[in-house]
C-alpha cells in the first residue's frame, strides 16, 4: 500500500521531472528548447480579425439560463425543504 508520501498530487509530474532533467544536464539548450514554437497541428493561426469577431459575437448574445426544464424540476424539489431557523449568537 503506498503512503501518502508516495503519491504526486502535481498535475504532470513526468512532463516536469523532464524539463527539470533537462535543465540541469545542460541549461543553455534546455531554454533553447522552451523557446522553439510548439506545433499542434498543420493548420495555421487563424486570423485576428477572425478571432475578434467570433468572441464578440459569442458574447454579444444574450442568452436566457433559466429555459433548461432541470431547473424547474430542481426549483420544485427546494420548495419541499423547510428552512433552517435564524440563530443568534450572543457573547
Amino acid at each position: 500500500m503506498p503512503s501518502s508520501n508516495d503519491y504526486d498530487v502535481r498535475p504532470f509530474p513526468h512532463r516536469m521531472n523532464w524539463l527539470w532533467l533537462g535543465m540541469q544536464s545542460d541549461q543553455k539548450r534546455h531554454y533553447k528548447s522552451l523557446e522553439q514554437p510548439e506545433v499542434c497541428g498543420a493548420d495555421p493561426r487563424p486570423d485576428q480579425a477572425d478571432t475578434v469577431a467570433f468572441w464578440r459575437g459569442l458574447w454579444s448574445e444574450s442568452v436566457n439560463h433559466s429555459e433548461d426544464p432541470w431547473m424547474e424540476v430542481v426549483a420544485s424539489q427546494d420548495a419541499s425543504v423547510t428552512p433552517v431557523e435564524p440563530v443568534t449568537i450572543t457573547p
